[in-house]
């Protein structure tokens, strides 16, 4: 599998489309009911789109490949009650780069294990940079506020992690990696809908107006980024794919400069030109 400019445009969309959702739960009341009207408005419009979506897929009717569907929307669901709790206890310029800069690590050591795709000397340099790029952002924004919600944002790099690895190898055995992905939205939207439903009551889901129009946007970067990434997965080594995603923490930090007036200092930008040089690296070693 090559790393070709098509997957790199689809990593670096999903990069910034995650960015964007993100800072849209951040910027919510209640992070959980955010994040319940975000996902349940992407399921609902995977729901519009899947009959227009390739059903003669062969892989797709192979029962392993349920398995993997399930097993995702397992671990997306954990990643959407986690998440707002790393926001509720922490600022968004620490836990968002804890959260992303911990989960190519991991993911990179998971593909080599479980799929054999081990990287090359340039592209594993490439995640490395990358990596410590988007911790040393976190490491400079927790200095300025407080580690608030590191344990909770480490959590979710490993959920991360493992639904980046799941989603991966489901959409490269499902046949259609487009299908493979609004099946998930759809899925883990209910399980999260339902979830805080069943645990606060249906009444949590009625919402003032900005809070309905902040999450329908929200859910169509949430949508876009899942599926740009899945695509993206499967037509490519995932750890490098991961890292290429996980260059969502310079547009998160531009988002949180601009809308929530943190701070752009000097380490700041020396970390983000280290996330830059590490994009390169991955696309010269993939």
């Amino acid at each position: 599998m090559e790393l070709s400019n098509a997957v790199l445009a689809a990593a670096l969309g999903a990069a910034l489309m995650n960015a964007g959702w993100n800072s849209a739960i951040k910027l919510g009341c209640d992070k959980m009911v955010a994040m319940a009207l975000t996902t349940g408005l992407a399921s609902l419009w995977s729901l519009l789109v899947l009959p227009w979506l390739d059903w003669r897929a062969a892989g797709l009717w192979d029962a392993s490949v349920w398995w993997w569907l399930a097993a995702s929307v397992a671990v997306h669901t954990v990643y959407h009650f986690v998440l707002p709790r790393a926001y509720q206890h922490g600022e968004f310029g620490v836990v968002y780069p804890v959260a992303r800069g911990s989960a190519p690590l991991f993911v990179t050591l998971g593909a080599a294990l479980l799929a054999g795709e081990w990287p090359g000397a340039t592209g594993l340099a490439g995640v490395l940079c990358l990596s410590l790029g988007v911790l040393a952002l976190s490491v400079r924004s927790g200095a300025a506020s407080g580690y608030g919600g590191s344990g909770y944002a480490l959590a979710t790099g490993a959920m991360i992690a493992c639904y980046t690895v799941i989603d991966g190898l489901g959409a490269r055995a499902s046949g259609s990696a487009l299908l493979y992905a609004a099946l998930l939205t759809l899925g883990d939207g209910l399980a999260t809908v339902l979830i805080v439903a069943w645990r606060r009551g249906p009444a949590v889901l009625r919402a003032d107006a900005r809070t309905w129009r902040l999450c329908a946007l929200a859910a169509a970067m949430q949508l876009s980024a899942s599926w740009m990434a899945t695509w993206a997965l499967s037509q490519a080594p995932m750890g490098l794919v991961s890292a290429l995603r996980e260059s969502s923490v310079l547009f998160a930090g531009w988002i949180a400069a601009w809308l929530m007036r943190e701070r752009l200092g000097r380490v700041r930008m020396l970390a983000s030109a280290l996330v830059f040089g590490g994009i390169v690296l991955v696309r010269w070693g993939g």
